[in-house]
């Protein structure tokens, strides 16, 4: 019983044995190299192809270079970042000036104490004013001799003048719809109504006709001139008549035409 039992455990362990093998060559022939080795040379097999290397050897390599740059970079950053933080606590001490100036250039600055500029230099770069801790240097801001007052002012006569726009726009379209009436008037607006230019020409056409009716006339005024003048002589002979047959009742009658 116990020897049929060995003989089984024997040969359970010879087929494990020969599994276990099969599948230690499979996974070291067909397995993947996930190190980070290099491509190594057989020692005693120089013409052997090389040993691929393991997938991990390009990434390590790279990490590797970028790492190798990291140091200047790091101290180029360190340097930045100190001086970025000079500048900033100097920022902080210098706010104050800053929103006095600002104040002063928005709602305080006049024709005694005008607005104020920087200073460029040759190079177009702020002067800085030793006696004011290097701050930027600062010059009344003019223009044609004519020195800047504070922003409100110019605000308040931006309004005034835009008041003064509006109203001559208002008046503009007034004249404008004056103007269209006035068009209107002249050209007129068939066929209800006849425009000043065609009455001018209707005029026009009336003044030739009564020119012309003038000279078709004028030969006839002579014979009326004529005519007149002889009816004038015609009366003063009646009145010479008249007077003389007054004189005669006054004489012969003692009446006179007015009894």
């Amino acid at each position: 019983m116990f020897t049929l039992l060995g003989k089984f455990l024997v040969m359970f362990n010879v087929a494990f044995s020969i599994i276990g093998f099969t599948w230690a060559v499979v996974l070291y022939t067909n397995g993947v190299n996930y190190t980070d080795d290099p491509p190594a040379v057989h020692k005693d097999k120089p013409e052997a192809p090389k040993t691929p290397a393991g997938l991990l050897y390009e990434p390590s390599q790279q990490i590797k270079e970028t790492a190798s740059t990291k140091y200047p970079a790091e101290r180029s950053w360190s340097v930045a970042r100190k001086a970025m933080l000079d500048k900033e606590g100097r920022t902080i001490a210098d706010r104050p000036w800053y929103q006095e100036r600002l104040k002063h250039q928005r709602v305080e600055a006049s024709e005694a104490s005008p607005a104020q500029t920087v200073v460029f230099s040759d190079k177009l770069m702020p002067e800085e004013d030793k006696e004011k801790f290097d701050r930027p240097k600062l010059a009344d801001a003019e223009l044609d001799g004519k020195k800047y007052q504070k922003l409100t002012f110019y605000e308040d006569k931006l309004a005034e003048n835009m008041r003064e726009l509006v109203n001559t726009r208002d008046e503009f379209e007034s004249k404008l719809k004056k103007d269209v009436e006035l068009t209107n008037k002249i050209l007129g607006m068939p066929p209800d109504e006849k425009g000043l230019r065609q009455m001018t020409v209707d005029e026009r056409i009336k003044r030739l006709d009564v020119e012309e009716e003038f000279r078709m006339l004028q030969p006839y005024q002579t014979v009326v001139e004529y005519d007149a003048e002889l009816l004038i002589k015609r009366q003063d002979v009646l009145d010479e008549r008249l007077k003389e047959l007054n004189d005669y009742l006054r004489t012969k009658h003692g009446v006179t035409f007015a009894d």
